[in-house]
């Protein structure tokens, strides 16, 4: 699913949200999170790739680093 803020999805899905395991690379500034999603929010345990070369491991709630 390609959004119109340039955010490309590729995962499950509920209730026309994202929700479940997933990947988004995000348009405005080329980040990729792979993980768990619900409700349309990062939430559980992911990877945070930024740019130019930052990895972060952990739990997520939400688009904040719950432990990481």
């Amino acid at each position: 699913m390609v959004f119109e803020n340039g955010d490309v999805y590729k995962g499950q899905w509920k209730s026309d949200q994202r929700h479940g395991a997933g990947m988004c690379k995000f348009g405005l500034n080329g980040a990729i999170y792979k993980g768990e999603w619900r409700d349309g929010k990062p939430c559980g345990n992911g990877t945070l790739f930024c740019l130019p070369n930052e990895i972060i491991e952990g739990r997520f709630d939400g688009f904040k680093i719950f432990d990481g």
